[in-house]
């Protein structure tokens, strides 16, 4: 694994996955590299050679590592942006450039991804890395498509015809399909999970998935897909494992960056061609909101998350050599985070309000916040997500998710919460315009856009 990691950071991946970039359109996808099947893998090593491609997917650009954050956190609470905003706003267009790049992002993963899948399976070897590969591959087909049905599925409705195009094979043509149901995008991602876990590797680091990463995935997905009696054995087990655990002091997560132990799945940058501007652009272009900074002043969390200036505080690069570094990491999924999903599973579940104080007041105590006392569903409910928003808050954009699941619960009036919200046509993401141009009606777009 540690010559993966070599080649991670530093090789140039030349995956040709667009036939025009002007045209987003998930049927135009080419195979990886525009070789042929018999060419790309033919053993162990070359399998590891395209899966190191699979990884530089989700970090390079700026499309996982600045865009989806930013973006979202802008739909949520916690950033604002330069001037008039339709992120801000909720009044996204389907010719939204930054949308765009977004969803052709995640789909160039899922095609390399299933590249591998499909070449590696079929490789006649005895070597145990075989299925590890292809673990690791379903992981991250399985986080991009439960990013694409967030943000552009009707995810909060198992019965919706309303999923996103899964895609479980190498595209080969520009044949467009019309979109999977919800529950069938759901059935993919959880048994490519179940298959990591089962299969990946035993965690080692962040910039991995891994069996325990995998676990922790499959929690949050069954949070959103609202089967919370299945979640506890997980984020137990994830938490039981020792393979991570809570930093002693919250700060120190945003300067060890990758190497945090309770980071479970992360981005690495370096000095040379690894230099995503992150700090820069959530300094210039997504500015912290006045909503989060008064929320923050009493929480002991704010002289980490806001500096004295007023940014944040997250992400303001690294030093390699005592030089300072334009780039930094992207935070898919934190030991933190998973504490929160028990505690609302075990709340939503009926099961037990004590030990969803516990996990509620684990995060407090590393914060050095006191307890939390409430007994009420309803005020575990709130406690949680305003909790999640002390803790991963100008972030990863989790709270504008969080406000759609409370919001269709009915935990919440999701208009007082944020008031350019007006009804549940805002709650996903239109697909971009040149899909359903392209696709000459097959694929409808969301409704309300």
């Amino acid at each position: 694994m540690n010559k993966i990691l070599k080649k991670y950071i530093v090789v140039v991946f030349g995956f040709s996955t667009l036939a025009g970039c002007n045209l987003v359109n998930v049927t135009d996808i080419e195979p990886v590299n525009q070789l042929s099947d018999d060419q790309a893998i033919t053993n162990i090593s070359s399998a590891e050679k395209v899966l190191t491609g699979a990884y530089g997917q989700v970090r390079g650009g700026l499309e996982l590592i600045i865009y989806t954050p930013g973006s979202t956190g802008q739909l949520g609470l916690t950033f604002v942006g330069v001037g008039d905003n339709s992120f801000v706003n909720n009044s996204v267009s389907p010719e939204d450039k930054t949308l765009s790049s977004i969803y052709i992002r995640l789909y160039k993963i899922i095609n390399i991804t299933n590249h591998i899948i499909e070449k590696t399976e079929k490789l006649d070897v005895e070597n145990p890395r075989k299925a590890e590969i292809i673990g690791e591959a379903k992981f991250l087909r399985a986080l991009s498509h439960f990013y694409l049905l967030r943000l552009w599925g009707q995810f909060y409705n198992m019965d919706s015809g309303y999923g996103i195009i899964k895609r479980d094979k190498p595209v080969a043509d520009a044949v467009s399909v019309p979109r999977n149901t919800v529950k069938e995008c759901y059935d993919l991602i959880f048994s490519d999970l179940d298959y990591a876990i089962e299969h990946a590797p035993e965690f080692t680091k962040a910039v991995y998935a891994s069996k325990t990463t995998a676990m922790a995935l499959k929690a949050k997905v069954l949070l959103y897909a609202k089967k919370y009696q299945e979640i506890s054995d997980l984020t137990r087990a994830v938490i039981a494992s020792g393979k991570v655990k809570l930093e002693p002091i919250f700060a120190d997560v945003f300067k060890l960056k990758y190497n945090s132990t309770e980071v479970l799945f992360a981005t690495p940058f370096d000095d040379k061609k690894e230099r995503n501007n992150k700090p820069f652009m959530f300094r210039s272009s997504y500015l912290l909101s006045d909503y989060y900074k008064n929320i923050m002043t009493t929480d002991t969390r704010k002289s980490a998350a806001i500096t004295s200036s007023g940014r944040n505080g997250k992400f303001l690069g690294a030093t390699i050599d005592n030089k300072p570094l334009p780039a930094d990491t992207e935070y898919f999924l934190r030991l933190a985070e998973v504490y929160l999903i028990q505690a609302e599973a075990l709340v939503r579940s009926g099961s037990s309000f004590v030990e969803a104080r516990s996990a509620i007041n684990a995060v407090r105590k590393r914060a050095g916040m006191p307890d939390i006392t409430v007994d009420t569903k309803a005020e575990l409910l709130e406690a949680i997500r305003m909790e999640k928003i002390y803790e991963l808050g100008a972030e990863s954009g989790e709270e504008w998710f969080d406000m759609i699941r409370y919001a269709i619960e009915g935990d919440i009036n999701i208009e007082l919460v944020k008031s350019t919200i007006k009804s549940e046509a805002q709650y996903i993401m239109p697909i971009p315009i040149n899909t359903i141009r392209t696709s000459q009606g097959l694929i409808k777009q969301n409704p309300g856009y």
